[in-house]
């Protein structure tokens, strides 16, 4: 991340089983944990992985922490605690409900963020970024360059939208029951 100019280094939650890392991600389906909870064996690996993070970034890029839709309140509050000595920039955490995004606001040691279903850039997201829409974000020194055209500064190629589509819809949002 030094070497690619950036200040902030993102993540998500990751579990360590047989030396391979694996994504967290129970508001996603990964694994199906519709009662959204939180346990100890996800809190050690998310300090080792954060741990292990500052260990290779150093003391000068903040450490930022997506979790997603993949908890309730009481799991976010209980991951909040449990990473209470890291030197966090923030916490992102998706909620569409404004009191218990309030709730967790307050009783967080850390800056939390949230409403990035809104809008959201991502580095590395897609090969084919530069192909569903008329122009990709640009960053210089490691930041976001705002562009000086017209709204967000792009529009989405419908065409080439439809070119790659969606091949599994997962997780709990698009969930139902049998």
């Amino acid at each position: 991340m030094r070497e690619k100019g950036f200040t902030a280094l993102k993540t998500n939650i990751f579990l360590y089983e047989g030396g391979k890392p694996r994504g967290w991600r129970p508001g996603f389906g990964v694994p199906f944990l519709p009662e959204l909870n939180v346990d100890r064996y996800v809190l050690r690996n998310l300090r080792t992985h954060l741990a292990a993070m500052r260990e290779g970034v150093g003391p000068d890029i903040d450490l930022l922490l997506d979790l997603n839709f993949n908890d309730k309140t009481e799991g976010y509050l209980k991951i909040l605690k449990a990473i209470a000595d890291f030197d966090m920039f923030w916490v992102e955490i998706d909620s569409y409900n404004p009191t218990a995004l309030g709730y967790i606001r307050r009783q967080s040691p850390h800056p939390i963020s949230s409403c990035e279903t809104l809008m959201e850039v991502d580095i590395d997201r897609l090969a084919w970024d530069d192909e569903v829409f008329s122009a990709v974000p640009r960053f210089e020194n490691g930041h976001l360059i705002v562009p000086d055209t017209p709204g967000w500064g792009t529009e989405p190629n419908e065409e080439a939208i439809r070119a790659h589509p969606t091949k599994v819809l997962g997780g709990l949002l698009h969930y139902r029951r049998l």
